[in-house]
């Protein structure tokens, strides 16, 4: 990835929404509370689960000590004393109409490093039906969430006006990770605070950690699969592709550094490998990634996410 490009991956990180669960729940009488909770009480009526917005109160929020007053505002109007949280995302917006295609193949790598590191089952991309392009990528699995998607477009099937983001890529922390770190049933505010800074700012930057070291395996997976979809396609009718290199072009959004490119050419017979994938890469321009890039990119979700947490 060109420098100048590189220095344009610049996030902003907030919360988003979160859940959680209370043994009290009282509807508030102002209704600016209530259009930011959405409450419902479990069938034996001893427990109110809570999906919250605090955005929706005065508008985003950017700062973790604003949220935790606004927060404290939606409870107390709401009953809620003690709780436990279900369910935290933490956004990281950009607000650019071009970085969300500019830097979707980047998060892939991201992404699919993280898949890689917790051996997610559930990986998916979405795409527009009519125009085939990418609108989200997200891997899920019971302790965690991560997905970077086209805001902009979403904003767009939403009807929604006042959404300034126009990418996001988001981080989820689930419920069968928060069973993990309570040890009652509920606690006040303040320790549910601790463990929201400390799982965002420790226990995240602890897993991109160890996605950073599951690049090569990335690079491995993605050529296991597109030798396999190269040989499949040879033969096939209607035509696939005419010849290698318009395969090479229809599937350089998954390959991510000059390595992978020499390693698959090599894995489908090309003699003097390393001269074709340099050609390719003069001739056709595929974006490769640096160990450099994929530094950069994690070095400022970090940093987004400690501005946030210590403001």
């Amino acid at each position: 990835m060109k420098i100048e490009k590189r220095k344009q991956y610049k996030l902003t990180g907030s919360t988003h929404t979160l859940e959680l669960k209370s043994p009290e729940y009282e509807q508030s009488k102002d209704r600016n509370i209530n259009e930011c909770i959405t409450t419902r009480i479990n069938e034996t009526g001893t427990e109110a689960i809570s999906k919250i917005n605090p955005n929706k109160l005065h508008g985003d929020i950017f700062s973790f000590s604003e949220f935790r007053e606004v927060l404290h505002t939606i409870l107390e109007e709401s009953g809620i004393d003690k709780y436990r949280l279900t369910r935290t995302d933490l956004r990281f917006d950009n607000y650019e109409s071009e970085h969300y295609k500019a830097f979707a193949k980047l998060n892939k790598y991201l992404i699919s490093a993280m898949a890689m590191a917790y051996c997610t089952k559930n990986n998916y991309r979405a795409e527009d039906l009519f125009t085939g392009n990418q609108i989200s990528l997200a891997i899920k699995n019971d302790y965690f969430e991560l997905e970077n998607y086209d805001r902009e477009h979403k904003n767009k099937v939403t009807g929604n006006t006042t959404e300034p983001a126009k990418a996001r890529l988001e981080e989820r922390t689930t419920a069968r990770q928060w069973r993990r770190l309570y040890q009652m049933e509920y606690v006040n505010p303040e320790m549910n605070m601790t463990m929201l800074s400390w799982e965002f700012t420790v226990k995240w930057s602890e897993r991109w950690k160890k996605a950073r070291g599951k690049l090569k395996d990335v690079q491995d997976t993605y050529n296991d699969a597109l030798v396999k979809k190269y040989h499949d396609g040879l033969s096939k009718r209607p035509v696939q592709f005419r010849s290698l290199t318009d395969f090479l072009i229809q599937n350089q959004e998954s390959i991510f550094t000059s390595s992978q490119m020499v390693d698959l050419l090599t894995r489908l017979g090309v003699e003097n490998p390393k001269e074709r994938a340099k050609y390719h890469k003069k001739k056709y321009g595929c974006e490769y990634f640096s160990l450099a890039d994929v530094d950069y990119a994690i070095a400022e979700i970090r940093r987004a996410t400690t501005e946030y947490f210590e403001s």
